[in-house]
């Protein structure tokens, strides 16, 4: 009996985490982390004060972990799709499977958590504390060292990007985001071809 009256209180206290965090980007996202209150998360989540601190230290504890909730999958997915096994002179064969493999892990996190990744491209634009910045830099730098790592494997292997890594890496983040940016305004998929040509359009550059 008490093994199951455990189980039941750790799956709400589980459930009161998840809104939380839920809350918290909604609110962060809309009102910036200077605006958003303790006050204002709780009554959306649907639980006290002292249970929000029971998970959280303070605010930015819990603006820290709405960022790791969000992220840290997306960052396992990429660090996959970017693994690049080169095979010589082969360009089509090596890089662009790779690339189309990266760019897909872009868009289905955009489209399953567009919420929080149009909050991360706000945050660089507009951050409205230091903290808050530094959150979001963290992480990037991180999705940064990941595709850098890649060109400058591909580097290796031809010679077309050998030395343009830098570029290469900031120029390619700078694309999907624009591109997902477009979805979001346009209301164009972010479909299979869609990656395809955009893939392809960057790969041109690269080798011509």
């Amino acid at each position: 009996m008490n093994n199951i009256s455990n189980t039941k209180q750790d799956l709400s206290k589980e459930n009161s985490r998840s809104r939380i965090l839920e809350s918290a980007l909604q609110i962060f996202s809309t009102k910036g982390f200077e605006g958003a209150s303790v006050s204002d998360i709780v009554q959306a989540a649907g639980v006290t004060k002292p249970t929000l601190y029971y998970f959280f230290t303070n605010k930015e504890g819990l603006y820290k972990a709405v960022w790791k909730e969000n992220f840290d999958d997306f960052l396992k997915n990429l660090k996959v799709a970017s693994d690049y096994k080169p095979k010589q002179e082969k360009y089509y064969e090596d890089v662009y499977p790779v690339l189309c493999g990266v760019v897909k892990v872009f868009f289905d996190f955009a489209k399953t958590n567009q919420v929080f990744f149009f909050h991360t491209l706000s945050v660089f634009s507009s951050p409205d504390t230091v903290a808050c910045a530094d959150v979001g830099i963290d992480y990037y730098q991180q999705l940064y060292t990941i595709l850098h790592s890649m060109f400058l494997n591909m580097g290796k292997a031809h010679g077309g990007i050998k030395g343009r890594d830098f570029q290469l890496t900031v120029s390619f983040i700078g694309m999907i985001n624009s591109y997902i940016t477009c979805w979001k305004l346009k209301g164009d998929g972010l479909t299979k071809k869609t990656i395809d040509s955009m893939v392809r359009q960057f790969m041109h550059g690269i080798f011509n």
